[in-house]
């Protein structure tokens, strides 16, 4: 088929074709987003419960140097180790204060640190698409005269998201790790046994990669099927320069 691109129908199924390749990358984008924030509420309350406890595990060997604690016995530890703290109370607040304290601000930067690389590793689509989102909306206004140069535009701009749209997806698959690693520390504290922990921390991880790789395989077809109608419009546009 001859493709004429001062034909109005022509012109609307290259329009339709931009449009339908955006709507796939926008919905990616919120559905990442979405996860995103899942990840850093995640990786956030994470950090403040494992530095929390260093921080009194750290407190609570230096307590045993500084107070001479140490015994060849771990039970005359514990011992000497409750003495201590019987008769001299406020040692907890030494002990526990400092955990108090670096465990937000742990979890704060943590959760700053991966807000910061999120966006960085969404910048470049999310700036490709309200570029081709402006192309369309300018499409139906665009002169006839300068229709061949505005289009190759819009096709470079949407070469490119064709190629970072999957790249930006794919990474996403790793964070079923961290949902099973959470899994299995609470698993492993309400059940009081590790090897609960492990079971559940398996299962979550199973369950969140399964999800996320039946999303990807359902959504990349889709995205691979709108491709090839918009690759071939495109091949049709330019036989005709």
């Amino acid at each position: 088929m001859t493709f004429n691109p001062a034909d109005p129908k022509q012109r609307e199924q290259i329009k339709s074709s931009l449009t339908s390749t955006v709507e796939i990358a926008e919905g990616w984008l919120k559905r990442i987003r979405r996860r995103q924030l899942q990840v850093r509420i995640i990786t956030t309350l994470l950090t403040i419960f494992l530095v929390f406890f260093a921080t009194l595990i750290f407190d609570a060997i230096i307590l045993l140097f500084s107070a001479n604690l140490f015994s060849t016995s771990n039970s005359e530890l514990g011992v000497n180790f409750n003495n201590y703290i019987a008769q001299h109370p406020g040692i907890l607040y030494r002990l526990v204060g400092p955990a108090f304290l670096t465990a937000p601000i742990a979890g704060i930067a943590a959760y700053l640190f991966l807000r910061w690389r999120h966006r960085s590793q969404l910048r470049e689509l999310s700036s490709l698409t309200s570029q081709m989102k402006k192309k369309i909306q300018e499409y139906d206004l665009q002169p006839k005269t300068n229709e061949e140069g505005f289009v190759q535009d819009a096709f470079s701009l949407m070469d490119r998201i064709l190629t970072v749209l999957p790249e930006t997806v794919r990474k996403r698959n790793q964070d079923s790790l961290l949902f099973g690693f959470v899994a299995f520390i609470v698993g492993s504290i309400v059940a009081g046994n590790g090897a609960v922990g492990v079971l559940v921390g398996v299962l979550v991880w199973l369950y969140f990669r399964y999800e996320a790789n039946k999303s990807y395989e359902r959504e990349i077809a889709k995205f691979e099927e709108q491709k090839k109608i918009y690759e071939q419009r495109k091949n049709d546009f330019l036989e005709t320069l």
